[in-house]
């Protein structure tokens, strides 16, 4: 009789324990989701879970306290508007409201080498939002987005804009997407001479801030020379050796343009430096 009496007494401490009833639906705007699990977490990290039916329709018994709620589903996640601390201490109804997961877009800023272009800024366009982010040193990127059309620009200076607009469909993340950048290509045009008349066939160097020979022109008939695809974003000079004449370095400039009036004017080596 005691064992019994016991026993009874612990069954009622067990539902006392237990007594509020949480229900509610799972909620996609004004659709009930069904097949949805929910777990309930307390401060001590228990779990108490429960799924709603097939009319998106839940309810369970938590003992009184502090929870946060958490799902688990494939094509759903709980609205933001859920990530907040529940205190229960009598009965409720509470619906939860659902999102759709988001696809993962993941690619690559490459250039016209196969090389990633690190700091590559990107502004992603979907639904009417527009979202800004960058690639990292080895030019990836990665980006939650919805279903949908999709545009994405990239943009960076010594480039050439570049872009892709795609169709994101359900459960299709879209992956090693990549972007091709061209370089942005500049020209460096001048003449010749020595203050007086064209020099023709003089050798013309372009060279880079270590003083390394980029490329290589000889000056035409009509005293004019021209270094063609320059890869902007850059300082050069342009230098001239040759025999009878002083040496010529130019002043280095940032190409970030085409110059069409970088002449050379050489001068006579004097006697007695010859």
């Amino acid at each position: 009789m005691k064992r019994a009496f016991l026993f009874l007494c612990l069954f009622l401490l067990s539902f006392s324990s237990f007594a509020i009833q949480i229900t509610g639906k799972t909620m996609l705007d004004k659709v009930q989701i069904g097949q949805v699990k929910i777990d309930f977490i307390d401060a001590e990290n228990h779990s108490y879970s429960t799924k709603s039916n097939f009319l998106g329709e839940y309810s369970l018994h938590l003992p009184e306290g502090y929870y946060r709620i958490y799902i688990e589903n494939e094509n759903y996640r709980l609205a933001e508007s859920h990530n907040q601390v529940y205190s229960f201490s009598k009965d409720r109804t509470l619906n939860l409201s659902l999102e759709k997961k988001k696809q993962q877009l993941e690619g690559m800023i490459l250039d016209e080498s196969g090389y990633g272009v690190a700091d590559v800024s990107l502004e992603i366009k979907q639904n009417g939002k527009t979202y800004q982010l960058q690639s990292d040193k080895y030019g990836k990127f990665q980006f939650p987005i919805d279903c949908g059309l999709l545009s994405i620009f990239a943009q960076k200076e010594g480039f050439l804009e570049g872009g892709e607009v795609i169709l994101v469909r359900e459960k299709r993340p879209v992956k090693n997407l990549q972007i091709i950048l061209k370089k942005r290509y500049s020209y460096i045009l001048g003449i010749v001479t020595d203050g007086v008349k064209a020099l023709p066939g003089v050798t013309v160097r372009l060279r880079n801030e270590n003083l390394e020979t980029i490329d290589q022109v000889f000056s035409d008939p009509l005293g004019y020379y021209q270094f063609r695809n320059i890869g902007n974003n850059q300082k050069v000079a342009v230098s001239v050796y040759e025999e009878g004449f002083q040496e010529y370095i130019s002043d280095f400039f940032f190409v970030d343009k085409n110059y069409e009036k970088e002449h050379i004017i050489l001068r006579k080596k004097e006697k007695n430096m010859l």
